[in-house]
Order: structure tokens, then C-alpha cells, then sequence
């Protein structure tokens, strides 16, 4: 079986997974008053899903240097980032319910974004990624 191609195109949407939830925790965690302020939800809230994203993106990013060191990734690890992607959505959900009132219209367009954004990684993943384990 030719790994080459499957490998590359799950090192592509792992990365894509990655660096979002890294990109996005550091912002967070960089700008959060005026990012509490754009979205319309309390400091304490945004710091949470900051740290939540950092987390995420590194294990994420684990999983990406062990494809880009051309082996194939756990089906375990690979399942649990899928469930992750598949739980943060729901939290979205759970998000967008609990400060429906005081979220602005940035907020929850952003929030929704990022819900159904995890929602499509982790179908790709389940697709592309975790036919490509062990």
C-alpha cells in the first residue's frame, strides 16, 4: 500500500487543525479584553477557550510531527482528536445557548464559525486521517 499520498493528506488537515487551535488560543490569550469585548462574552470565558485551544492545538501538533516523521498515527489518538473536535462543537452549541443575550453579532458569528468549523475537521479526519492508522 502507497502511504505517500494518504500521509501527506493527513499531515494537511492535521496541520490545518493544529495551527487553527494554536493560532486561535494565542490570540485569545494575547488580545483577550478587546476579543471579550468583540464577542461580547466575559475575560474569564475567552481565557478558558484560549487555554482549551493551546491544549488542544498541541496535541493536535503532536500528531502532525508523527506523521511528518512518515509513521502512521495511532487509530486511538487519532479518535480521541475526532471525539475532541466533534465535543468542542457541541460546546459552541452549549456557547452560543448560555450567553445567547449577551453575545453581539460578531460573537456569534464567530462562535458558530468555530462550531461548525471542528464539525468538518473531524469529518475529514474520520475520513482522510483515520483511514491512515494503525
Amino acid at each position: 500500500m502507497n502511504l505517500v499520498y494518504p500521509l501527506s493528506r493527513a499531515r494537511l488537515i492535521l496541520a490545518i487543525d493544529s495551527g487553527a487551535a494554536l493560532v486561535a488560543g494565542l490570540l485569545i490569550l494575547t488580545i483577550p479584553l478587546p476579543l471579550a469585548d468583540w464577542y461580547g462574552l466575559p475575560n474569564d470565558s475567552l481565557t478558558l477557550i484560549g487555554i482549551v485551544n493551546l491544549a488542544y492545538g498541541a496535541f493536535s501538533g503532536s500528531l502532525v510531527g508523527t506523521v511528518i516523521l512518515g509513521k502512521l498515527p495511532k487509530r486511538f489518538w487519532i479518535d480521541l482528536l475526532i471525539n475532541g473536535n466533534l465535543f468542542w462543537s457541541v460546546v459552541c452549541i452549549g456557547i452560543l445557548t448560555m450567553n445567547w443575550s449577551s453575545l453581539n453579532l460578531l460573537g456569534i458569528v464567530l462562535i458558530a464559525f468555530e462550531g461548525v468549523f471542528v464539525a468538518v475537521l473531524a469529518v475529514f479526519e474520520f475520513r482522510v486521517v483515520r483511514p491512515a492508522t494503525i
